[in-house]
């Protein structure tokens, strides 16, 4: 989650709509993995909020330019 919301501070979508729309869907996941472990209280509850924050860098990496 750290290094989830340290990319979505340092990326600029810039120009391109699709990029921005990439950065918002990682935000999102990134407020979703937060609003999870607020509420966690087992192992597979923990597993959720790590499997919902690695879809984060999917969305950093197709914004990010090529």
């Amino acid at each position: 989650m750290e290094r989830l919301g340290g990319s979505l501070s340092t990326l600029d979508a810039g120009g391109s709509t699709a990029a921005r729309q990439a950065l918002a869907d990682a935000a999102e996941r990134l407020r979703a993995a937060e609003g999870q472990l607020a509420r966690a209280y087992s192992p597979l509850r923990y597993g959720l909020v790590t499997q919902t924050a690695i879809e984060g860098p999917h969305y950093i990496r197709s914004a990010a330019p090529h």
